[in-house]
């Protein structure tokens, strides 16, 4: 299935990156640059080429042959991108681990100051997200933070990227209690990074640093992007009016004590969510997408 994999010696890290990429030549050198450059170094970066057809490969050899804490593993087909997310984290031996997307970039400070922010209590930390677009930075966001179990707090919220709260995937995590957690969700097909963090909820806190900060390529030929756009148009459609099938997502997620009060909400939320759609897209809009889902 893999070949390729390349470790560099016996030494148990501190903190294992995981970074999954298909086809990211054009920014993983940025990536790649920004986590060599962090202050704190006992890290091991594992890349698993999900058998690209750009360069990837060889631009990751190219910085195995500079760097032994990287481990590259190239993937002799393609897996999908949640199964790739899951291997790296499998292949983890470090105490702490993050996820490190190929196309965004950190600050020098990020791994060093989430570990000394991290409590027992904690579950994932993270810092701020520098949204990158290509005219700059165009917002800087502080997610919100949230105890243990505050279920209906980070349900009722539309998914979008204004409060950022699925973004605690990328924050840090202790490896063996992220292992434990169960990864069957990120095998849906709408908003799994949300329905993942909702299970990392349950366990424990989700807080975020202003001391740090993540810089999120806002990516429109990305994998998330790609894998919506495969899915037919009156499928995407359907999600937007009538999102049912995600909704019992989280009832499925939910303990069962809690399972009643997320279905007593599921019509706020749903109401709220389309009122909320209609603002962010306009009428106008709406009438283009009908008018394209009629031809």
């Amino acid at each position: 299935m893999a070949d390729n994999v390349t470790k560099y010696d016996n030494k148990i890290p501190t903190v294992s990156i995981g970074m999954p990429v298909y086809n990211g030549g054009k920014y993983i050198r940025t990536a790649i640059d920004s986590l060599l450059s962090q202050s704190f170094s006992d890290f091991e970066l594992i890349i698993s080429d999900n058998a690209s057809s750009d360069d990837t490969r060889e631009l990751c050899e190219l910085y195995n042959k500079k760097d032994k804490r990287i481990r590259i593993v190239v993937q002799q087909e393609n897996m999908g991108a949640a199964w790739n997310f899951q291997y790296v984290l499998l292949q983890a031996t470090g105490r702490y681990f993050m996820w490190a997307a190929a196309d965004d970039a950190w600050a020098s400070n990020w791994i060093g100051t989430l570990l000394e922010f991290i409590k027992d209590s904690d579950f994932s930390v993270r810092g701020k997200i520098h949204y990158l677009e290509h005219s700059g930075i165009t917002s800087i966001i502080q997610p919100k933070d949230f105890s243990k179990n505050t279920l209906l707090k980070f349900f009722l919220p539309p998914e979008t990227l204004k409060d950022a709260r699925h973004f605690y995937n990328y924050g840090l995590f202790r490896t063996d209690q992220l292992k434990c957690l169960d990864r069957e969700c990120l095998q849906y097909g709408w908003h799994p990074d949300f329905l993942y963090v909702y299970s990392m909820l349950q366990q424990g806190n989700l807080r975020t640093t202003s001391e740090t900060y993540q810089i999120y390529r806002i990516n429109k030929n990305g994998e998330g992007t790609r894998l919506v756009n495969q899915k037919s148009q009156i499928k995407r459609f359907l999600y937007c009016v009538h999102p049912w099938s995600y909704y019992c997502r989280y009832l499925h997620l939910t303990p069962k004590n809690k399972v009643w009060l997320i279905a007593l909400l599921i019509p706020v939320k749903y109401i709220y969510n389309q009122i909320s759609l209609w603002i962010r897209v306009g009428p106008n809009n709406l009438k283009k997408i009908l008018y394209r889902l009629d031809r």
